[in-house]
């Protein structure tokens, strides 16, 4: 079960990914909506006949497939000018 799952995964990821990569042509971007699908109901529900663990072993094996990393993808604001 775990195979098929993780199989289908993929399989939904790359669409995503792929999706993204043609449409606007941003990785950063593809990465990011890859992230969010990991996260999804969508996701929950691909996965419902895993345990906990079982779901968290397909999320870090899609994420690392594809480069996704677990923080934010755009800078964060700069801290305020300094006044001299």
């Amino acid at each position: 079960m775990f195979d098929q799952t993780l199989i289908q995964a993929l399989r939904t990821a790359e669409q995503t990914y792929d999706r993204v990569i043609r449409r606007w042509g941003n990785i950063p971007f593809a990465q990011s909506c890859v992230y969010d699908w990991v996260w999804s109901e969508e996701f929950c529900l691909l996965c419902h006949a895993l345990s906990e663990i079982e779901k968290g072993r397909v999320r870090v094996y899609i994420m690392h497939a594809f480069g996704v990393h677990p923080w934010p993808w755009h800078r964060q604001p700069s801290p305020p000018p300094r006044e001299y």
